[in-house]
């Protein structure tokens, strides 16, 4: 039997079309932004403290840790927490659910809050905030090797790469929402 390669890899061309479509836009600087918004999603200061302390806890408890663990840095959490409930002029500066996500996500990844644990505590919440967001099948598509390549990748990146960066992350949500409904 002969090997027909176009019959046989025409389904993953299909199937990974928007993947090669991102390379290509991330190649030349140039993801666009989804259009449509996802809800605005529930972000409250105090309860992702709370879980992170929780997070913390685990961890410590398998003595996969440091002191320094989840240990802020100044006021550097907070910021970050209150950046992503900022407003201008009444309107939300991160507007949805995807918004917000990428950008907890780059923002404690990049400006390491933490004296240890930025990488980790990034990773939690992030499915967090989505999970909590009805995002309950995340691990559906984001299973624990794509979120490790995803806050590594995240990690590496250029300061200049920083908004392709989060489009790309924010596509990747609203593929996610997409495809669950």
């Amino acid at each position: 039997m002969a090997y027909n390669f176009l019959a046989d890899s025409e389904h993953l061309i299909q199937r990974f079309e928007n993947t090669f479509n991102w390379l290509q836009q991330y190649d030349e600087q140039n993801i666009p932004r989804p259009v449509e918004l996802l809800s605005t999603g529930h972000f409250d200061k105090m309860i992702m403290k709370k879980e992170l302390f929780f997070f913390k806890q685990y961890i410590c408890e398998r003595q996969q840790s440091s002191e320094y663990f989840i240990k802020p840095i100044e006021q550097n959490f907070e910021s970050i927490l209150n950046l992503i409930e900022q407003t201008s002029f009444g309107q939300q500066i991160y507007p949805d659910i995807a918004s917000k996500a990428a950008h907890l996500l780059y923002f404690i990844v990049k400006n390491h809050p933490f004296y240890d644990g930025n990488k980790r505590s990034a990773a939690f919440l992030f499915v967090y905030f989505l999970e909590q967001n009805d995002f309950h099948y995340i691990d559906v598509h984001i299973n624990e090797m794509m979120l490790t390549i995803l806050v590594l990748w995240i990690a590496e990146s250029r300061a200049e790469d920083k908004e392709n960066v989060i489009c790309l992350i924010i596509n990747f949500i609203h593929k996610i929402k997409k495809d669950r409904s």
